[in-house]
Parts: C-alpha cells; sequence; structure tokens
C-alpha cells in the first residue's frame, strides 16, 4: 500500500480542538478581480490570529499577493508588473508572511534582477524591508535572501522578520529586519559559537520573539566542506544558546547527524522552545520532530515508525515521513505540534489530525472536502500548510480530485477550531 500524505496535530496535554475547514481559492474561481484563478499556487500559505489568510496565485496571466479576511471580501495586495519601493517592477513572488496586527511581508524576485523583502502594514502602503545591493550590517552588500523567518508584531509598530542574507564583499549570516528598514545581524558566517566551532553558513531560519537556525559548522576553519551542523537559538537581546548538534545523543536513541529545513521557534510563556526535525543515525530511517526547551533540554515528538491510529473505526497506521512541522501553544501555554506527514497503513484516506500522547482525534478526513467542489471530492495531498502562534487556526495549500472538470485542482482551504462536543 502506498504512503499517504496527513496532517498531524500533536498535543502536549489535553485534547485537540475539532476544526471547521473553508474554501478561500481554488482553480476555476474568481479573484477579487474577478480573474480566474490559475493552478499555480506557491507554495508559503499563512494565516494570522485574525483568521486572515495570505497566499501566492496567479490570476488573469499575472501573479498576485493575496489576503482573504475572515469576513468580507478578498484583496489583491500586489501583482507582478506593479512599480515597487525598490525602484523596480515586481518580476515574481516567492514567499508571503502574516502578523497579527495583519500586517503583510513577502519576497519578490525583481525586474531586471535582484531581489528584496517588502512589508505592507495594515491599511498602509508598501514599503521596503531590505534588498539586493543594500549594506549588510556585517560588511558588504547584500546578494540574496535565501530563507525568510515569520513576520511578528512585538508591539504596535514594530513588526519583525528573521532571515538569511547572501553577501557579497562580506559574510553571509542571519538578520534581523523591523518595519522601519533597521537590519541587524544575528550570526555571522566565519564566527565562532557557543561551543568554539565555526559556523561555515546558515541553513532554515525562523522566530518569534527569539529567533533559531540552522548552522553548519566546522573545528576549525571553513576552508573544507563542514564537519557538523547545530540549531541555535537567540532571544532578542540575548545570548546565543546551541539547542541541539550533530553527534548529540537523540532522544529514543542513537545519535543527531542531519538537521532537516527550517525550525519554528516561538517563545511561550518567556520560555524560549525550538522545534526542529532531524535524522537520527542508530535508531530509525528518516527525519524525526524534537523540541527543546531552554533548561529542559530535547524532547522526541514524533517520528518515522510510530503507530497512529489514523482513522475512525480504528485503522492502525504508522508514519513514514515527516515533512513540514510547526511550534504553536495552547491555552495552558503547553506545546502544540502540527506536522505534515505521510502514513503508511492499510487506508487510502487522507486526514488532517490531533494527537496527544493518549490517542489521536480525526479532525478533517478527505471523504469531505469544504463546499465549493463537486459531490464526492477529495483531498489527494497537502503541499503546504500555515499556522497562527496558538492551536486554534490553519491553512492548507492542498491538492484537490473535484468530480467537476477540471478534475485536478490546487486550493486554498482555512481550517478554524470550533467547540467539541
Amino acid at each position: 500500500m502506498r504512503a499517504l500524505p496527513v496532517l498531524l496535530v500533536l498535543a502536549a496535554a489535553g485534547v485537540a480542538p475539532a476544526f471547521d475547514c473553508t474554501l478561500i481559492a481554488k482553480r476555476g474561481g474568481l479573484d477579487p478581480n474577478t480573474d480566474v484563478f490559475t493552478n499555480q499556487f506557491v507554495d508559503g500559505v499563512r494565516i494570522n490570529g485574525a483568521n486572515d489568510v495570505v497566499f501566492i496565485a496567479t490570476a488573469g496571466g499575472r501573479q498576485r499577493v493575496y489576503r482573504y479576511p475572515s469576513s468580507g471580501p478578498g484583496e489583491r495586495l500586489v501583482a507582478v508588473d506593479d512599480a515597487s519601493p525598490a525602484g523596480r517592477p515586481y518580476g515574481r513572488f516567492t514567499e508571503v508572511r502574516t502578523d497579527n496586527d495583519r500586517d503583510v511581508a513577502f519576497r519578490a524576485i525583481l525586474q531586471g534582477g535582484g531581489e528584496a523583502l517588502f512589508f505592507r502594514p495594515n491599511g498602509g502602503a508598501v514599503q521596503l524591508f531590505v534588498q539586493t545591493g543594500q549594506p549588510s550590517p556585517g560588511g558588504g552588500s547584500f546578494t540574496g535572501f535565501p530563507n525568510v523567518g515569520a513576520l511578528v508584531d512585538t508591539g504596535v509598530g514594530t513588526a519583525r522578520m528573521a532571515f538569511s542574507g547572501l553577501v557579497s564583499g562580506g559574510p553571509a549570516g542571519v538578520f534581523m529586519v523591523d518595519q522601519t528598514g533597521t537590519v541587524s545581524a544575528l550570526a555571522l558566517a566565519g564566527g565562532t559559537d557557543p561551543d568554539g566551532k565555526t559556523v561555515c553558513s546558515f541553513g532554515g531560519v525562523s522566530n518569534h520573539a527569539s529567533a533559531a537556525w540552522v548552522g553548519l559548522t566546522a573545528t576549525g576553519s571553513c576552508g573544507g566542506a563542514p564537519s557538523g551542523a547545530s540549531v541555535y537559538s537567540r532571544p532578542i537581546g540575548g545570548p546565543t544558546v546551541v539547542a541541539a548538534r550533530t553527534g548529540d545523543s537523540a532522544p529514543g536513541g542513537g545519535t543527531f547527524v542531519e538537521f532537516v529545513g527550517a525550525p519554528e521557534a516561538q517563545t511561550i510563556d518567556g520560555v524560549d522552545r525550538v522545534l526542529f526535525r532531524a535524522r537520527v543515525a542508530g535508531a530509525f530511517s528518516g527525519a524525526a520532530v524534537f523540541l527543546w526547551a531552554d533548561g529542559g533540554g530535547v524532547t522526541r515528538i514524533v517520528g518515522p515508525g510510530d503507530d497512529e491510529p489514523v482513522f475512525q473505526p480504528h485503522v492502525p497506521g504508522t508514519l513514514r515521513q515527516l515533512r513540514q512541522a510547526h511550534l504553536g501553544e495552547d491555552e495552558g501555554s503547553e506545546p502544540f505540534v502540527m506536522v505534515r506527514a505521510t502514513v503508511r497503513g492499510a487506508t487510502e484516506r487522507v486526514g488532517i489530525f490531533a494527537a496527544a500522547p493518549t490517542g489521536t482525534q480525526l479532525l478533517v478526513d478527505t471523504s469531505s472536502v469544504p463546499a465549493g467542489f463537486g459531490p464526492n471530492a477529495r483531498y489527494r495531498r497537502f503541499d503546504d500548510f500555515g499556522a497562527s502562534y496558538g492551536d486554534d487556526r490553519f491553512a492548507l495549500l492542498a491538492r484537490v480530485r473535484d468530480t467537476v472538470r477540471p478534475v485536478s485542482k490546487t486550493a486554498i482551504i482555512r481550517c478554524v477550531s470550533v467547540e467539541g462536543p
């Protein structure tokens, strides 16, 4: 039986909420300008605490950044060929973020070359965050922004976002930009980490009130191939801390050999916690999800080979691949983890699940896509999801097999918690 994609929600304690999901946009639907959506939706759908969903899609022959609030019509924020504050028109959009103040940030490739990160305050005009060619605080000038973190409002007028930056004439690094356009360096290539290792380059980056990133390290200079990697956490205004490193013993057995993708990091009740995916030697194949808490060490959350009661009536399945993870918090400030995974088991249905250590709760399954599709339509897979920093909402970029032509549709789905039975 082939492996099938699911989205798991894992709560550290209590029962996870049930979710009601609604269709936001789909192939063949109309955008706010009555242009028809194509099947070209970009990975990176996000949702904020106000239930605004932001995403990138193509309609009417132009790629656009959209925001759909919880009520009322959606809005087109910017489009390819629009003039930009960077001095050149937008050529292509690659990432979009939103915060609980309903601000939006996005990354764009510019016509004529270069790229930039932009910020649009709620109800305001688009402004420049940072662009290539601009001086880096570590020396040299920026040439690219391969990874961006979350857009987080730390108070009215103080939105910020972490990013990794490539630099010409200076060291690459992890940086933070705020809505005034002020850029600060959090870590620079060639610097020494708390273990005394040289950090050579950077992987995924994330942020909330703190920042977290993956760095490739060497015990000496970075002239050769990096010999290891570490996951770092840095509270704003505080020192950098090593959360995990290759060669460390992993909970459940084995040792960390690789950190995969971007960690999701945030602060919960003033306690910095970092969620990350890692491959472990000597225990299992594939990447598992781990949680680090300052003073509490690393805890294994879920991994390949774990048995999950996937459907009701009970049909067991085995987790095979964990592709994406998000860290939130529930009302009691316990960690709340969502994981997009594939399941190998005796069923061909796909679902969205809530799981606690004592069991799994089915939230949404593929037999009941939201209204807006034909009868008996079903999800084929989930390509991306974004969640707010809580346990009560998420958005999906989903592939749907519809019974109304065109049969293959990409769709944006918003899921919001409802009162349980």
